[in-house]
């Protein structure tokens, strides 16, 4: 959207009348004290820079560059740079009133370097020309970009350390994303596997099946149930694994691929198959096998434990035979429940349940149990495999908090905390389809601050930015929960009303634009200013294109510029208000 180009004007108050400071021109000295007293009291780095020199410096700057505001007075600006930004000073020169900077200043231990934002404006000083400069310290931008990395960091330690294999495909079915387990498993090196699909590695006696399960769990519900199937490795041999797939979606909610855990399962099918055959074979893999088994009576009374089901919880063999599985559960309530399950179904598999580890540690397990029974079928207690799931949950959780976190950034302006732009047109032609679905209405509002580039004109970028980032602030509010705001672009913003007729859509605009007219601004200490916008109401038409429809806002939006600003435009359409 071009935006109309506005002559040059004194910024006016509502009722017309230019916007003049609250005292008349002060004498040179006079200025002069003005400007020491910002200085000195301003809450950030503040100073005032004649010809390369430092003359006046306050706390905060001094603090900040760990010298003494004695010590700072007369210093050479140069000093305060490392040598990268030696040329620095050669571009305020350039400017015409105003300007903001990113750089780095030199702390005086001569190592340390500050990444800042230093906001410059030309005033005269003593009668002679000067910078008066504001520094804001951007550690902490950078602090949380660090700790970004280092989560990102933790993931991927999650990621290539987990014993089951990981792996991602595409709507095709490539491959395109695995962890190191999934490459071992498959036997394929890194060059190799990216050319392949999961149907390359899958024998075809099992591509009917798992076709269904795509098209009937994961498509239908975004996941599947936990499945079993084979794979071939490089080599040609075949072994089975067990895997529960995800629907992976972009931000408009389409699917884009499919990713899952998968587990070789050849040491618990082997495991299966020796407790059909001779106790000695039976209790070489039962003591041998890295999956956790356990033998109870129908109590809960522990009758038999393998080494890794001793390793797992942390006991010896003689106290755990003194326990009760119960004993391990974290919540007596799962007790029953598991208790009403078995007996219900005669057999469990991947049931989830939290189990303690000695020493009161948490984790997340998976159950394998079958009951036994006794030659007349009486049931004499449970068998089975007890899995710790707590890498795959903490990875699963890792992956929904970094998708969280991505999508909040993609979708926010981070000057206001409103919607972005991109997000406002996703959301609207989402509103759009709902409405022509159920016939109701849907209103959109489209703010203009009024006189925005005088303001920063006289008052610089950073007081420009807190007027931006305060009606921002007004805006959410003002409004429904179900409606949504958006810095539409610079200085402009917009409103979606959901359920909102023409004459509704006018009240919450001007309440908005009264709530933001009240705010009281001080770019300048002492010299409150008032600034306002100006606000265009369109309601949506049946079949009405989306940027016809803003344009309609827009047009509105400039009616209300030309009726004097500060006030609401709308104008009733044909067909559906």
């Amino acid at each position: 959207m071009k935006k109309k180009v506005e002559k040059k004007q004194q910024a006016k108050t509502k009722t017309g009348k230019p916007v003049r400071p609250m005292k008349s021109a002060a004498p040179a000295t006079r200025a002069q004290e003005k400007y020491r007293f910002l200085v000195e009291n301003s809450q950030d780095g503040s100073f005032i820079l004649q010809d390369a020199n430092l003359i006046l410096a306050n706390k905060a700057l001094a603090s900040m560059t760990g010298y003494s505001i004695r010590k700072m007075i007369g210093m050479d600006f140069n000093s305060l740079l490392p040598p990268e930004e030696s040329g620095f000073l050669e571009k305020p020169k350039k400017m015409l009133r105003s300007g903001d900077f990113d750089l780095h200043l030199l702390h005086r231990d001569g190592a340390t370097k500050l990444f800042v934002r230093m906001s410059l404006r030309r005033i005269r000083y003593h009668q002679k020309p000067a910078f008066m400069g504001v520094v804001r310290n951007l550690a902490e931008v950078r602090k949380a970009l660090e700790a970004l990395e280092r989560s990102e960091r933790q993931y991927r330690e999650l990621y290539d350390n987990l014993r089951d294999g990981f792996a991602v495909v595409n709507l095709k079915g490539k491959i395109i994303e695995w962890n190191k387990a999934f490459q071992e498993m498959s036997g394929y090196s890194e060059k190799e596997i990216r050319k392949l699909s999961y149907g390359d590695i899958t024998p075809e006696r099992w591509h009917d099946l798992e076709a269904r399960i795509v098209k009937e769990q994961v498509v239908t519900r975004g996941y599947s149930d936990l499945y079993e199937k084979e794979y071939r490795r490089k080599d040609g041999s075949v072994f089975p694994v067990a895997l529960r797939t995800y629907l992976m979606r972009n931000e408009q909610g389409k699917p884009t691929g499919m990713w899952a855990f998968v587990r070789d399962i050849t040491d618990r099918k082997k495991t299966v198959e020796a407790l059909r055959q001779s106790e000695e074979k039976y209790r070489t893999l039962f003591e041998d096998s890295r999956d956790a088994i356990a033998i109870t009576d129908r109590d809960g009374t522990f009758q038999d434990v393998n080494k890794a089901m001793l390793d797992l919880f942390g006991y010896r063999k003689d106290q755990m035979m003194r326990m009760k599985f119960r004993d391990l559960y974290v919540d007596t309530v799962d007790v029953a429940r598991f208790q009403h399950e078995i007996e219900k179904k005669g057999s469990l598999r991947d049931y989830e349940v939290r189990l303690f580890k000695k020493g009161g540690k948490i984790m997340d397990c998976l159950f394998i149990v079958t009951q036994r029974r006794s030659e007349d079928g009486t049931i004499i207690g449970y068998q089975g495999i007890v899995r710790d799931i707590t890498a795959q949950k903490a990875m699963q959780e890792a992956l929904r908090e970094s998708e969280k976190k991505y999508k909040e950034l993609s979708i926010t302006d981070d000057l206001t905390g409103l919607f972005n732009q991109r997000h406002f047109y996703n959301q609207l032609r989402a509103e759009i389809e709902r409405i022509q679905r159920y016939k109701h209405p849907l209103a959109l509002l489209l703010l203009d601050v009024d006189n925005f580039k005088i303001y920063n004109d006289t008052y610089g970028h950073l007081a420009g930015d807190k007027v931006l980032a305060k009606l921002g602030e007004v805006i959410r509010n003002s409004i429904r929960k179900t409606d949504t705001g958006y810095r539409y672009g610079g200085e402009e913003f917009t409103v979606i009303l959901t359920e909102t007729r023409g004459p509704d859509a006018v009240i919450a605009a001007e309440r908005l634009r009264k709530r933001f007219a009240d705010e009281i601004f001080f770019p300048v200490p002492l010299e409150p200013v008032q600034v306002t916008v100006s606000v265009g109401i369109a309601n949506y038409r049946d079949g009405e294109e989306i940027a016809s429809f803003v344009k309609r806002a827009d047009q509105n939006m400039y009616e209300a510029k030309a009726k004097g600003k500060n006030c609401v435009y709308f104008t009733q359409t044909r067909g559906r208000p």
